[in-house]
């Protein structure tokens, strides 16, 4: 089983790390918050990662 980890736009830009509801941190880049996920993905396992940009279609990252 893959962990779904998130990289969400917030509407004032910043990027917010998320798994599920869980909100790990937020960050004004999105190379740093793909980095930080990769970091999370890490510890709990094998991972798929999806970037949600503000207004924008969700897609998935292939290659973090």
């Amino acid at each position: 089983m893959a962990w779904y980890l998130r990289a969400v736009q917030l509407e004032d830009g910043r990027w917010s790390c998320r798994h599920g509801l869980h909100e790990f941190d937020l960050h004004h880049d999105l190379v740093e918050c793909i980095k930080h996920l990769r970091l999370v993905a890490e510890s709990i396992g094998p991972s798929e990662f999806f970037m949600h940009p503000y207004g924008a279609e969700v897609s998935r990252i292939d290659d973090p």
